[in-house]
């Protein structure tokens, strides 16, 4: 009886078998194909300009990155390239056959040897790898696809540009229209309100009460009013005595200021007169009645500063009462006069609103150049045929090669492993 460790030794060597075979058929078909060239071309994507011609929001790296990559395999970019190369008939003489191929045919082969990737650092480059086995015709495809690519964004930037200033101009047209019947407008206002006679600036309304003499007027006067209203009280709260020292300091009198002075000369000589002769002296009892009368005329005119200046503060009060009317009048005929003349004004405004956008729309019509400066797309360097072909990819073969040694050495390793145990079994038998 076969001990059971054969039937997966076994296995395991046929298993192994079949790797070394598909090993074997992998390194004919490795050694027997023709070498690869890499042929490769930079091209730059520049943000700004791509920007604003392709997108409406701020470029997102990767995901605008992809999308190029996308549009330089696409069919519109790889049938310019074949149709730039003739590639349909120079691929069927590679292939040997009769006839061109078809483009598509064409487009799948270039697909399949095209590889496309962002230069380290910046996504902003793109590598146009072209693998083929012919070096110059991988330069001139990669070449081809880099031109193609190129003429594609530059078509669409110029298309953009293009449609940008017609939609410009026509604004600027219907800016002239409307422009036109605004003006129409305006003057007709202008006549039925009795304007044509007076100019640009004497058509709007008077100017604001607010502004005007009389508002001054009254403001300066209601300043003058506060004041002395504030002046008269003061004066009235204080007692006699204080009244008449203070009055000549607030309302400057030469009459007051006088009897002020002959005053207090009075009083000084009535006090030598009763320290040299009694209270009873003929001198003593002139100068009391001096004194008397100098008081009397004090408070008269005392009573006359007073009254005078209420009578200025109600004189005031009455330029003020009167400004103050005449300034409501004009306050109300401004206002009559600026519903008038607000349907007309209304109509100027909007007229001056619509050359103003018509200046600045001109203004960047001519700042703008016919073709545009900043191109979306450069491209940086052209592919060079490469010298040397690029190194192959062993990995397809060296993996069945390897599966298929460690199963063989696995089921070698169990089949000396039975054969010990069996040879130890017929010796314990003998």
């Amino acid at each position: 009886m076969r001990p059971k460790s054969t039937i997966p030794a076994r296995i395991l060597l046929v298993t192994g078998g079949v790797f070394l075979c598909l090993a074997v058929r992998a390194w004919v078909l490795f050694l027997m194909a023709p070498e690869r060239y890499h042929a490769r071309a930079l091209v730059q994507i520049n943000w700004v300009a791509a920007h604003e011609a392709f997108t409406n929001t701020a470029p997102l790296g990767s995901y605008f990155t992809q999308t190029e990559f996308e549009i330089m395999q696409s069919e519109m970019v790889l049938d310019q390239t074949i149709a730039a190369l003739g590639l349909n008939t120079s691929l069927a003489k590679n292939l040997k056959r009769p006839e061109p191929l078809r483009t598509s045919e064409s487009r799948r082969q270039l697909k399949q040897s095209l590889e496309l990737l962002t230069q380290p650092g910046g996504t902003n480059l793109i590598n146009i790898i072209v693998s083929w086995d012919d070096q110059v015709l991988a330069a001139k495809i990669a070449n081809g696809i880099a031109d193609a690519y190129f003429n594609h964004r530059q078509d669409q930037w110029r298309e953009l540009h293009a449609a940008r200033t017609n939609a410009a101009q026509a604004q600027l047209e219907e800016l002239q229209s409307k422009i036109k019947a605004a003006q129409n407008e305006t003057w007709q206002l202008r006549t039925n309100l009795g304007l044509d006679g007076l100019g640009p600036s004497d058509s709007t309304p008077a100017a604001s009460a607010d502004s005007s003499e009389y508002a001054k007027l009254v403001i300066e006067n209601q300043a003058e009013c506060v004041k002395w209203e504030h002046v008269i009280a003061a004066l009235k709260a204080l007692d006699h005595r204080q009244l008449v020292n203070t009055l000549p300091t607030v309302v400057p009198d030469q009459v007051m200021s006088s009897l002020l002075n002959e005053l207090n000369k009075s009083q000084v000589e009535l006090a030598g007169l009763q320290v040299d002769h009694g209270e009873q002296h003929p001198e003593v009892i002139r100068a009391q009645a001096s004194i008397a009368d100098l008081s009397r005329k004090i408070d008269g005119r005392t009573e006359g500063i007073l009254a005078g200046l209420e009578l200025r503060l109600a004189s005031l009060k009455a330029v003020v009462e009167n400004a103050a009317s005449k300034n409501a009048a004009e306050k109300r005929n401004a206002q009559t006069k600026a519903a008038k003349l607000r349907p007309y004004l209304d109509a100027k405004g909007h007229l001056e609103g619509l050359e103003q956008a018509r200046e600045a729309l001109r203004k960047n019509l001519e700042l703008q150049p016919d073709v545009p400066k900043l191109s979306p797309v450069d491209i940086v360097s052209r592919a060079e045929p490469p010298l040397h072909p690029a190194p192959r990819n062993s990995a397809p073969v060296l993996i069945p090669t390897v599966l298929g040694m460690i199963f063989v050495i696995a089921g070698l390793l169990l089949l000396i492993r039975s054969s010990q145990a069996k040879l130890r079994h017929i010796r314990h038998e003998a």
